[in-house]
Order: C-alpha cells, then structure tokens, then sequence
C-alpha cells in the first residue's frame, strides 16, 4: 500500500474497521474478487477480508493498517476523513501528510 492510515500507538482492529466500513454510505465491503488467469484461462476467486471500494478504487485493510494503491484527491480526502475518525495519521509511501493540508 503506498497510501495507508496507521495509528502511532495501538493498531486499528479488523472489527473497528469493519463496523467503520458499516457506518459510511460511500464504502462498499466487498471481500471477493473474480477474474480470469490469463496465463491459464482459468476463472479465480480471491477473498481479500476487509476489502472496500469508493469510488471504484480498492481500499484494503492489512495488520492493522488502513490503505490503498492509488492517491487522486478524492481519495486522499476521503483516507484523511477515516484517519480523523481513528485517531491516526495518513503516509503516503512512509511519509506523513498533513491532515489539515487541502
């Protein structure tokens, strides 16, 4: 995860995240993924617990971290909204950005 949302002190729980996820109209759990293998054509399904889409982006939650791959400004606000909601701070490839900063 290049973008991702940690607490300095206690980790955020899988089951805070999921009642999170519960509480915010703009996330949809979705913890399964298909596709195809394209070296064997053979169809995959993936479960990846804690996953979310906004927006059509994935949002994953992975030892207690809270993140994602891609960085628009809709989803950089959006990470800064559930950081505020946690307590935590937001980094983008390790370095931590300013919550306050538009």
């Amino acid at each position: 995860m290049d973008i991702y949302i940690e607490r300095e002190k206690g980790e955020i729980s899988f089951q805070e995240w999921l009642d999170y996820v519960k509480s915010d109209d703009e996330l949809i759990l979705t913890e399964v993924t298909e596709g195809i293998n394209p070296l064997t054509k053979m169809k995959l399904r993936i479960e990846i617990p804690g996953r979310v889409i906004f927006n059509g982006v994935e949002i994953n939650f992975k030892r207690g971290c809270i993140g994602c791959e891609y960085a628009s400004e809709e989803m950089l606000a959006k990470l800064k909204e559930i950081a505020i909601v946690f307590g935590a701070n937001v980094y983008d490839c390790g370095e931590e950005i300013d919550l306050d900063e538009k």
